[in-house]
């Protein structure tokens, strides 16, 4: 749904003195319908992460002004609903009844022409977002994948293990310099689908920073074997 302007249409019906967009009946849809209302924003199961957050920001926004407004009147209280789509599995979608109070109708315009100029209408959320899915990504399969490039790249000479090498997100210790994000995280980017971290850069920054050269372990080992020979005979 795109808009191009955002202006109160003065030939508009008076029930739409806002040119809201209006609900319309998806073809080969035959779930719950409000025709007559307004169709304010939708999200699906893929959508991502700016979109999840502007929906729950509008839905939010949007009841905040119903209840300001003092109407009692529960069937014209905004809402959301979810219905089953084929492709992407579900979506939802953020109404606005017909008979919604003057005051929410007014949100409702207010935060469409915000999102035409820009497309976040909450910044702060968004990056609270944004952290919080890219500490899930570096708990859930990130920090794995470093500490097995660890291990593989010096052929286990260095462990990851609490006696060796601790992993933890802090802002002090032996790895202060990998830590260089507000979350305490390595540094990553930020992509449609979620944080992206660089597992082979973080790893070697690692075995940098503990002073370990990979290519002498060998040898390393080999003179501790031929130690260790001499001492049995």
């Amino acid at each position: 749904m795109k808009r191009h302007y955002y202006e109160v249409n003065p030939s508009a019906s008076v029930e739409n003195k806002y040119d809201l967009p209006e609900w319309e009946h998806p073809q080969y849809y035959g779930g719950h319908s409000p025709i007559g209302d307004y169709l304010i924003y939708t999200r699906h199961r893929d959508s991502e992460t700016l979109y999840n957050v502007n929906y729950e920001s509008i839905l939010e926004s949007l009841n905040e002004a119903y209840e300001a407004s003092g109407d009692e009147n529960e069937d014209n209280q905004p809402y959301d609903f979810r219905a089953g789509h084929p492709m992407v599995g579900w979506v939802e979608y953020i109404i606005v009844p017909r008979g919604a109070p003057d005051s929410v109708l007014a949100r409702a315009y207010e935060i469409l022409g915000a999102l035409a100029d820009y497309p976040v209408l909450d910044d702060e959320k968004l990056s609270e977002a944004e952290s919080e899915e890219a500490s899930e990504s570096w708990d859930n399969w990130a920090r794995r994948d470093v500490e097995s490039l660890i291990e593989r790249e010096t052929f286990g000479y260095i462990g990851t293990g609490a006696d060796e090498i601790e992993l933890e997100l802090s802002d002090s210790g032996p790895l202060v310099e990998l830590w260089v994000t507000d979350n305490g995280l390595p540094e990553h980017e930020t992509h449609s689908d979620g944080a992206h971290f660089d597992v082979d850069e973080i790893a070697e920054t690692i075995i940098e920073q503990v002073n370990v050269n990979p290519y002498s372990i060998l040898t390393e080992f080999d003179d501790w074997f031929v130690w260790q020979v001499a001492l049995t005979n």
